[in-house]
């Protein structure tokens, strides 16, 4: 299951995951109305229960705020305070691009959804430096590459560093991919 809307794709594993602010989140939403600590998911078969944490804004399942927790299916919306998404069965490409105008597939999907830092951490596990030696070259704290890392991980659906390499073995260029709008990241 996942949980996704027009920019970003979550997938919901069977374990708990948070979801909040705070880099230690299994969903970090980096948004002014979500709190550090603002939900609990875990997955449920095709059903997800979502707990809401005591946050500032609420969490809502299909408009509904929930005090405790609830059940999503797929094709319910979830809302983070101001978050919103769709519970889906597959990971699905946003509506306003499809996978052959992306141009490099999958893999250029899955990039696109890292934020600026995350593909700064990216570059730099793929040339095979150890995390200190990525946080002493971005000039940022271990936490906060590991951080990126695990986000990394989840974005690309890998729980090891060899299995991201191996993604970007065949492609052309795994460093500099060419962005839309003709800018390089």
């Amino acid at each position: 299951l996942y949980l996704t809307n027009n920019t970003t794709a979550f997938r919901i594993t069977a374990n708990v995951q948070t979801v909040g602010r705070a880099p230690d989140s299994s969903i970090v939403l980096e948004h002014e109305s979500v709190s550090r600590n603002h939900a609990r998911i875990q997955r449920q078969g095709d059903q997800l229960l979502i707990a809401d944490l005591e946050s500032r804004n609420g969490t809502f399942v299909n408009s509904l705020r929930i005090e405790e927790s609830a059940i999503a299916e797929p094709d319910d919306l979830v809302a983070f305070a101001q978050c919103k998404f769709r519970v889906v069965v597959r990971k699905i490409v946003p509506s306003s691009q499809s996978t052959s105008e992306l141009g490099h597939g999958t893999t250029l999907y899955r990039m696109l959804q890292l934020s600026k830092s995350q593909r700064r951490v990216l570059r730099q596990l793929l040339r095979g430096k150890s995390e200190k030696e990525i946080a002493a070259a971005l000039h940022v704290s271990q936490h906060t590459v590991h951080c990126h890392v695990r986000a990394i991980y989840q974005g690309f659906e890998v729980s090891s560093r060899a299995e991201l390499m191996s993604i970007f073995i065949d492609s052309q260029s795994s460093l500099e991919i060419d962005l839309p709008g003709g800018r390089k990241d």
